[in-house]
């Protein structure tokens, strides 16, 4: 692993088979320090230092997935968008803008319904032909309205208060409906 990291070009997908090696080896190794931790002090350090760790590893990792849940905002956006029309019954033609595509706005999201088409077109002029936009720019379309807002991850805040980190946020996508359609 130390070597892993002088490389200039990583992909974490050529080490992932090396992560239950790891395991195993660290299993091990605990399950000897816990079976001779009354046998000497070093034995039982070496026992706390490992739960340690792997208390550590369960905090670290509980933090950054709660800090991804909110870096997808795209998502949410989608999920939105299809509740605040989910009794309509006119069409929708929907434009993602290329920052909510990258931000998680699949083709997963997408209604199959033969009301809603999508358009994930870049470098449009007029926007007139949509009936709704998911856009970070809320005045992406002059003749609309905004009926929703997403927010997403910006960053971590300390706090005097437990606990004492926080997911600072900001509006990130905007999903605006065309007035004139």
């Amino acid at each position: 692993m130390g070597l892993y990291s002088f490389l200039p070009h990583k992909e974490i997908r050529f080490i992932f088979y090396v992560f239950p090696i790891f395991n195993l080896v660290s299993a091990v190794f605990l399950d000897r320090c816990f079976k001779n931790r009354r046998k000497s002090r070093v034995q039982m350090l070496m026992f706390i230092f490992g739960a340690g760790l792997i208390l550590m590893s369960f905090v670290g990792t509980t933090f950054f997935l709660m800090a991804s849940s909110n870096n997808y905002p795209g998502g949410k956006a989608f999920s939105l968008l299809h509740e605040s029309y989910s009794t309509s019954q006119t069409n929708h033609f929907v434009h993602i803008d290329v920052e909510a595509a990258m931000t998680g706005v699949s083709r997963f999201g997408e209604s199959e319904s033969e009301q809603w088409k999508y358009s994930k077109e870049e470098e449009l002029t007029s926007y007139e032909v949509f009936t709704e936009i998911i856009s970070p720019d809320p005045k992406r379309l002059p003749e609309g309205e905004v009926i929703g807002v997403v927010d997403g991850f910006t960053g971590v805040g300390l706090s005097r208060d437990w606990p004492f980190l926080f997911f600072r946020t900001e509006p990130k996508l905007f999903i605006l409906h065309n007035l004139k359609s």
